[in-house]
């Protein structure tokens, strides 16, 4: 087994490197995946980058950064949801459940993988859930509708296509969106100009309301974008939120990789 996957899976209380095994295998056009499991927990693996974990203890739990740290997008409280992105249904697990009665809509353009997560990650699907086989251009270019949350979380192995940092990606993604929206983007770019581009960009499309969160122990970054008024107007809203939630994660992280205020206040609070 790589030693990438048990690394990242020995961070999991109970996990038992011995017993880990492959339950299946396939090449994809978006890489080799694999389905690893040690008895407890059940991981998707495409060229050796876990994309998705289970708990079968505790199937609700996210066991990775960027699934425990989207729950931030539960303050919004979204009844529309489209997910671009399917993996092992992670993020459909997480918002499920506190979502309960919202519509999902997840587009996923590789077949296997949806066979994976319907064979091997079984039950982790809302009900109210409409997955469709699809790329997500020409999704977002035919879809009538609007939707409270979209959520980006596409990868091919480790890296992500360059349309994901394209400004005209972003513009039809919003024009999708209601008001109020969010837009949240699971994003890895390793070139510092690149990220702050793009940075730059989702800015001004957003007219500043974007809040960057930096994933521990890894180089990504969870990006909350809001179309309109995001749903907390302080810091100090903001930090009782992290907690409500039990979140991992301190007012001073997101200063840190934020524009502030002179007070400290993030910008975009401001009207």
């Amino acid at each position: 087994m790589i030693a990438s996957v048990i690394n990242t899976l020995a961070k999991l209380p109970g996990f038992n490197a011995a017993g880990l095994n492959t339950l299946h295998c396939a090449d994809t056009a978006q890489g080799h995946l694999q389905v690893c499991d040690d008895g407890r927990y059940r991981a998707l693996v495409v060229d050796g980058c876990v994309q998705s974990v289970l708990d079968r203890q505790y199937p609700q739990r996210p066991c990775l950064p960027h699934t425990q740290l989207a729950q931030l997008a539960l303050l919004g409280q979204p009844q529309s949801l489209l997910m671009a992105g399917l993996g092992g249904g992670d993020l459909l697990r997480v918002l499920a459940e506190p979502l309960a009665g919202a519509e999902f809509y997840c587009v996923e353009s590789c077949p296997a993988v949806i066979d994976s997560q319907r064979i091997y990650f079984a039950g982790s699907s809302p009900p109210q859930l409409t997955l469709l086989q699809q790329d997500i251009n020409d999704f977002i270019l035919r879809c009538q509708r609007r939707f409270d949350l979209i959520v980006l979380d596409v990868f091919c192995g480790a890296s992500q296509p360059q349309w994901m940092l394209a400004e005209s990606f972003y513009q039809r993604l919003r024009a999708l969106l209601n008001t109020p929206g969010q837009l949240l983007i699971n994003l890895a770019v390793r070139e510092q100009s690149l990220l702050l581009e793009f940075a730059l960009m989702l800015r001004q499309l957003f007219d500043r309301r974007v809040l960057f969160v930096p994933l521990p122990e890894c180089d990504n970054f969870l990006i909350l974008a809001y179309q309109g008024r995001p749903p907390l107007n302080s810091n100090g809203e903001l930090q009782q939120a992290l907690q409500r939630l039990q979140l991992p994660l301190q007012i001073e992280q997101l200063q840190a990789v934020n524009i502030c205020a002179d007070d400290g206040e993030l910008a975009l609070w401001a009207e």
